[in-house]
């Protein structure tokens, strides 16, 4: 039986994790599990990944995932801004917008590690 192929699109799966620390590294390998637990829990290969859109809180001030990632040797487009302030927001967190190439039925299933949980309900 032939096994059923499916187009490649453009599709985006959120993760987030708490950050341990507001230290470079431990930003640096926070940002690391995060896209390592993704790709994994998606079964996608880092060349899959098209770009990516961080976010971190506002006490996060050693490092950015972007910079973390070009020091790691990661060559993709990768943006980062703070986290919107708001009454009872997590502290230590970093969030992530990955943009993917997806050729599979179904959606990219999210991550959150290490205490991390979404902003809003999923579907």
């Amino acid at each position: 039986m032939a096994e059923a192929t499916h187009a490649v699109t453009l599709a985006a799966v959120r993760g987030a994790i708490a950050v341990a620390a507001d230290t470079a590294p431990a930003i640096a390998r926070a940002t690391r599990d995060l896209l390592g637990a993704l790709l994994a829990a998606n079964r996608l290969e880092r060349d899959d990944l098209v770009s990516l859109m961080f976010t971190q809180t506002p006490d996060l001030t050693a490092t950015n995932p972007a910079l973390a990632l070009h020091e790691a040797g990661w060559d993709l487009p990768a943006l980062c801004a703070q986290d919107a302030a708001f009454a009872g927001a997590p502290a230590r967190t970093l969030r992530v917008l990955a943009h993917v190439r997806w050729a599979r039925p179904g959606r990219p299933v999210p991550v959150y590690l290490a205490g991390a949980a979404p902003t809003r309900p999923g579907p």
